[in-house]
């Protein structure tokens, strides 16, 4: 072959070579736009579904931000009428900050609860919490006005429960939410009750919405020839107050935590019926 033709002959060859490729390029640039295509319509039917039914071909910039504002307001009523049902602000009298007032309080709460103990003859603790005295401490005696409303609702629903008798009322240790928007005060009860009046009880805690009330934890022991005895931990949520000073919830004990003094007492046992509200 000569050398002329040896040139020609790789020269065609290239030239083979880049039309290959060029159709492959083509090839290749073709199928990812048909790709890209068919994406785009699979977007714009998604797109349509978020588009005003009314409205398919959208609508001005100001009448979206207008209705965005309208939506915006309803949610913000709606989440103002939950909190309002699941944990709403205390009255008035809870938020005294004199000392005179608030002994004032104790004595007219607990007097209304032994006038609804004489009249339904179910008995409640001799000493109830606080009645003895305040603490000098503005900050601990705000939380301790709270836990008396508490109190004094966590009695009352036992009493129109039907129990026979309330033989302990104590307080327990108030903790913040973790977000630190809301204050969940405890107290610890023990009551006698037959079933029917204990399934009451549960039912008037899970009931209690627009009061604030929550059942914490409930230990049923007791039945056959032993009285049956319920300890509860009820619980009152409501709007935190810098003023009440409360810290973040507490850490609780491992669900596989060994059972309390008295697990070998005949009956059932209820616990943790979820936390405290919301």
């Amino acid at each position: 072959m000569t050398p002329d033709r040896r040139r020609l002959v790789i020269w065609a060859g290239c030239g083979a070579v880049v039309i290959a490729a060029g159709f492959a390029v083509l090839f290749i640039r073709a199928s990812s736009h048909a790709e890209t295509l068919s994406g785009a319509d699979a977007l714009h039917a998604s797109y349509r579904k978020h588009y005003h039914p009314d409205k398919p071909d959208g609508f001005a910039i100001e009448q979206a931000r207008s209705e965005l504002q309208d939506i915006t307001t309803k949610q913000a009523g709606e989440l103002a009428t939950a909190e309002g049902s699941l944990a709403p602000p205390l009255a008035a009298l809870y938020l005294v900050e004199s000392l005179s007032e608030a002994a004032a309080q104790v004595t007219t709460d607990y007097s209304a609860l032994r006038q609804l103990s004489a009249r339904t003859r179910i008995g409640i603790p001799a000493a109830l919490p606080f009645e003895t005295g305040l603490d000098a401490d503005a900050k601990a005696r705000a939380r301790q006005l709270v836990s008396l409303a508490l109190i004094r609702q966590a009695v009352q629903t036992c009493m129109h429960a039907g129990v026979v008798r309330i033989s302990n009322v104590q307080p327990g240790q108030p903790f913040a939410s973790p977000g630190g928007e809301y204050a969940v005060f405890a107290a610890d009860l023990e009551v006698e009750a037959d079933w029917a009046a204990t399934a009451r009880l549960v039912a008037a805690f899970a009931q209690a919405d627009g009061r604030g009330l929550g059942l914490r934890s409930l230990e049923v022991v007791g039945g056959g020839d032993k009285p049956l005895r319920t300890r509860l931990t009820a619980t009152l949520t409501t709007p935190n107050r810098e003023s009440w000073g409360l810290g973040a919830l507490p850490v609780t004990a491992p669900a596989n935590a060994a059972p309390a003094a008295g697990g070998g007492e005949s009956g059932g046992r209820l616990r943790r019926l979820g936390g405290a509200r919301p």
